[in-house]
């Protein structure tokens, strides 16, 4: 069994985890720091080839607000995570940002029309369909 390593992310819950080839992206959180719950707008990188290595990244662009409770769903470009929502200290959040693994950077998600009410505690799901078929 293999053992993390590198700049292993503290304890938290209500974080996402999405995986891409053979890293995965560990986003925001709630933890505890000097006894108070505190949320994280961190961002690890986890190297599974390379001995499950921990790496905390500082990622260039304009970076999510700190938050939990949000979700993030791999893109079908192979390169890209799409976040969305979340709360902190009471606020939730309808905003989204795409961080790039190739570039690792964050930038807002630019998107049409009327977003959907703030939002936490939910799930998100990437479902292809060939063009081809009738999706019904």
């Amino acid at each position: 069994q293999r053992s993390p390593n590198g700049d292993v992310p503290g304890p938290r819950s209500g974080h996402s985890i999405t995986v891409w080839r053979e890293q995965a992206l560990l986003f925001g959180g709630c933890g505890v720091k000097d006894s108070q719950p505190q949320v994280s707008g961190e961002a690890f990188l986890l190297h599974i080839a390379d001995g499950y290595r921990w790496e905390r990244l500082q990622p260039t662009g304009l970076e999510p607000s700190p938050r939990w409770r949000h979700t993030a769903t791999l893109l079908p470009d192979d390169d890209s995570v799409f976040v969305f929502g979340g709360l902190c200290r009471g606020d939730r959040y309808n905003d989204a940002h795409v961080f790039s693994f190739r570039l690792r950077a964050w930038k807002p998600a630019e998107t049409a029309g009327a977003p959907p009410h703030p939002r936490s505690h939910h799930t998100a799901s990437l479902v292809e369909f060939d063009h081809t078929e009738d999706a019904r």
